[in-house]
């Protein structure tokens, strides 16, 4: 057997052998310089996807902060602006009302009342003697701009003052007075808060946020928003559609990566950014890393090499020897050499079978722990669906998940009760369309209703939940809250509000209604009898104005007690309402007093008219066993003869009715002394 071949490997020369090692600790250091390579550019990547993740969310939180600001201002405006006070056209007691609000509040807020014009009624910031002035000019061309308030709130441009805390945005809305006129009450909303309203969402070292007007121009900014306020933003007029991502230098002179969306409320917008250096800086740390780790790798190939050659090369003869004659197939025993490793080929080869049938037992016993801990975790999963499945069923609220696909994913008991529909047609998982087709002949399909909503492309940007009160059949009202979710679908809930709508009714008939009879009170006396002054200005017909004052009713009250004396009371508005006419208003003014306006067909009929009131209310009352009479005497002014205020013909009948109870009693008069009228009540 020719072993030349065998003879020339185990007298390789120690100079080829540092060579072969050295490539195979290089070949051995190269994979692992891949998986830290791969590993590093994953690490930046996400780090960079991160920072990214960072400029949206920022984005969101201070675009849903100031669309809370803005809708909080405008609401509190509304609320203000529908004050009895301005439509009467009392503006002091407006003015007073504003200072006071504003006070009761951090003390530094201020509002506004201006004509379209722009001229200054008063400013609750300002003294009295400073009203009727001109706004700023620049406030002036955008509230001329507005238009039609009665709908919704506007928010201006910047409108700059001479330091940084006097500039400001305005809110304004409508507000009007019974005589239609029309005036803007404007809520002043300076720069520093919102600044703060940024500072609250915590912004990082890195990221940048700002809000501005429609015309690109800074409000506020994260840091440094006193030097640049009134800046107009890098880049804001090539993102026409107002919403988009670029690459722009801030007015900080600060390379970014920046993300700007516009208020759906108003038409400030929201930019965030990082710094792009930030963007990068993991990316280049991470090389910088690598570099260094691969260079320290090679050169410890390269030492390692060299020192391991001269034990290598004599380790490698022996072996080579004793495998020789192993091939030869004699029985050798295990080489003893420098080289550790290769001391130990022949036990690993003698324990190669032992190991391998102890790792055979190893595997088995991993596969049965394996299986063990599935059929662990599956059992918690299921007891987690059952849990999840009870929470549903349990909500007070009804739940509908529709998938990008249009169809039913979830839904819960509740939702079956609310919307009267069968589980087993849900739980087909339908499309939106069939749940519309199901509930249209029920009339309980409104075009409005965002379950109609067909589900939508994944969303990459910002989503807005939104809210419709939805009314059924059966009088039944829901709030119906939609979320859309990120890949594509919605997410419905419903809740029974019908309690909290008829409270608020109920509420609002109270503001208005005396709450011992349930007639007008004076709010809805005055706003009727308003009314009424128009009607007769536009048609030329002739009104009445009675004031009717019940004669010894304070008897009933001393005698019986006011139990008695509300139970009458309630008596007389049941006749009172018996008595009108088409087109008449009754109502409880206070104490035992009592309005009346009356459409007249004539004097003569008016006189009839009020004498038919006296002796109805002079009849006996019947009440708990007891016998009531009392008396009623009436004042009369009529509209237009004896004013076209309500303070004045109000006054004038008051006159009258004095006059009719300096008579006696159970008499009536009539202010003006032209119009022929009886005074006293028919027997």
């Amino acid at each position: 057997m020719d072993h030349s071949g065998l003879s020339m490997r185990g007298n390789m020369r120690p100079r080829a052998l540092r060579w072969y090692l050295a490539a195979l600790c290089l070949g051995l250091t190269l994979p692992l310089l891949a998986f830290n390579g791969i590993t590093t550019y994953y690490y930046a990547t996400a780090e960079k996807s991160r920072l990214e993740r960072d400029v949206r969310s920022l984005n969101e939180n201070v675009l849903l902060a100031l669309d809370r600001e803005v809708a909080a201002e405008a609401a509190q405006l509304r609320a203000l602006a529908s004050s009895a006070a301005i439509w009467n056209g009392e503006l002091d007691t407006f003015r007073r009302e504003a200072a006071e609000l504003a006070r009761i509040q951090d003390g530094q807020s201020q509002f506004m009342l201006t004509t379209p014009k722009g001229e200054i009624i008063f400013d609750t910031r300002a003294p009295a003697a400073g009203a009727h002035q001109m706004a700023p000019p620049a406030l002036q061309e955008q509230l001329a701009d507005f238009g039609d308030l009665s709908h919704a709130a506007k928010v201006s441009k910047l409108v700059e003052g001479p330091t940084y805390a006097e500039s400001a945005i305005f809110i304004a809305v409508e507000a009007l007075t019974d005589r239609g006129e029309r005036y803007l009450l404007l809520g002043r909303v300076p720069l520093p808060r919102l600044q703060r309203l940024i500072q609250e969402q915590g912004v990082g070292a890195s990221h940048y946020a700002s809000i501005v007007d429609e015309g690109g121009r800074i409000l506020a900014r994260s840091a440094d928003s006193e030097k640049y306020a009134g800046r107009k933003i890098p880049g804001f007029d090539d993102l026409p559609d107002g919403t988009g991502t670029w690459n722009v230098v801030n007015p900080a002179g600060v390379k970014v990566v920046g993300l700007l969306n516009r208020s759906t409320l108003s038409p400030l917008s929201v930019t965030s950014g990082v710094a792009e250096s930030a963007l990068h800086a993991p990316l280049r740390t991470s090389l910088l890393l690598l570099l260094t780790f691969g260079l320290a790798m090679v050169a410890l190939a390269g030492v390692l090499a060299w020192f391991a050659t001269r034990a290598a090369a004599d380790a490698l003869r022996r072996v080579a020897h004793a495998a020789s004659e192993l091939g030869r197939g004699q029985v050798v025993a295990a080489p003893i050499t420098a080289v550790r490793e290769a001391n130990t080929i022949g036990e690993a080869i003698a324990a190669a079978s032992s190991s391998l049938h102890e790792q055979a037992d190893a595997l088995a016993n991993s596969k049965h722990e394996l299986e063990q801990r599935v059929a662990l975790r599956t059992r918690e999963l299921a007891e987690k669906s059952a849990q999840l499945e009870t929470t549903l069923d349990q909500m007070d609220q009804g739940l509908l998940v529709i998938g990008a696909d249009g169809r039913v994913i979830i839904y819960n008991r509740r939702l079956l009760e609310l919307l009267s529909m069968p589980e087993p047609f849900l739980a087909t998982h339908p499309l939106v369309t069939e749940i519309l087709d199901f509930q249209r002949p029920r009339g309980e399909a409104e075009r409005d209703d965002p379950s109609s909503a067909q589900p939508s492309q994944p969303q990459t940007d910002i989503t807005m939940t939104t809210v419709h009160e939805h009314e059924l059949a059966n009088g039944t009202v829901l709030e119906v809250r939609t979320v859309p979710l990120a890949d594509g679908g919605l997410v419905h809930t419903y809740t029974d509000v019908t309690m909290r709508k008829h409270a608020e009714l109920h509420l609002r008939h109270l503001a208005r209604h005396d709450p011992l009879t349930d007639l007008p009170n004076r709010t809805l006396l005055r706003e009727r009898l308003g009314e009424a002054i128009a009607e007769a200005t536009g048609d030329g017909q002739m009104r009445a104005v009675m004031c009717i004052d019940l004669d010894r009713f304070k008897a009933v009250n001393d005698e019986h007690g006011h139990q008695a004396g509300d139970a009458v009371l309630r008596r007389v508005a049941v006749r009172l309402s018996g008595l009108l006419l088409e087109g008449d208003t009754v109502g409880r003014s206070g104490g035992d007093e009592f309005i009346l306006i009356h459409r007249v067909q004539s004097p003569e009929h008016c006189t009839a008219f009020a004498l038919s009131i006296i002796n109805e209310i002079s009849l006996p009352y019947r009440i708990r066993g007891k016998t009531f009479t009392i008396g009623a005497s009436i004042g009369i002014a009529f509209i237009p003869a004896d004013g076209m205020t309500i303070d004045t013909l109000l006054e004038k009948a008051d006159q009258a009715l004095y006059a009719a109870k300096h008579d006696g009693g159970n008499h009536l008069r009539i202010f003006n002394a032209q119009v022929p009228a009886a005074t006293h009540a028919a027997a």
